[in-house]
């Protein structure tokens, strides 16, 4: 009866090469120029990446995303997930400003200061950061799944990220 948040989840943008024929939807705004856009769930508790998924178009809405790639299917009805101020138009959304107090306000950004910390680790990786020239979207789907997996293991092997308390409510 009581609505929680398990894990964040915020997107990651990938610059690739302008595909031939010119398609809009594929242009970020976040790089100004064509790329892909990945959802990376982290774990609340833990800081482990525990859910990725894409490639999709740079230019899809994360609240589309969200409702077509099957993580609001998989949500129990109390479960929720913390978002940033990105993400409208869903009430799984926890964005920044669902907050009862400021205590809460604050838990719920040192999590999402977190998240962008998992989200820096990817785009050490020169194969995320720099334009990928590959044309097929698998090979770039299986380079980001690669790096996912290798900075999880970076986690695990080499410490966690920073513990976060965390007990916002809702209800």
């Amino acid at each position: 009866g009581t609505t929680i948040c398990l894990i964040s989840v915020d997107g990651v943008d990938c610059p690739i090469k302008e595909p031939y024929p010119f398609d809009k939807g594929i242009f970020s705004e976040n790089l100004n120029g064509p790329g892909y856009k990945y959802k990376v769930g982290v774990c609340i508790k833990t800081g482990a990446i525990v859910w990725v998924n894409g490639p999709f178009k740079a230019g899809k809405h994360d609240s589309t995303i969200f409702k077509v790639d099957g993580l609001k299917d998989t949500l129990c009805d109390d479960e929720c997930i913390e978002v940033d101020a990105g993400y409208q138009g869903d009430d799984k959304f926890k964005n920044p400003n669902i907050s009862q107090s400021r205590t809460d306000r604050k838990e719920k950004s040192r999590v999402r200061a977190r998240h962008e910390i998992v989200n820096s680790y990817f785009k050490k990786f020169a194969v995320l950061d720099n334009v990928f020239r590959h044309k097929l979207m698998e090979k770039h789907q299986m380079c980001f799944d690669a790096v996912a997996v290798i900075t999880q293991l970076r986690f695990e092997f080499h410490g966690h990220l920073y513990e976060v308390e965390y007990n916002a409510q809702y209800d």
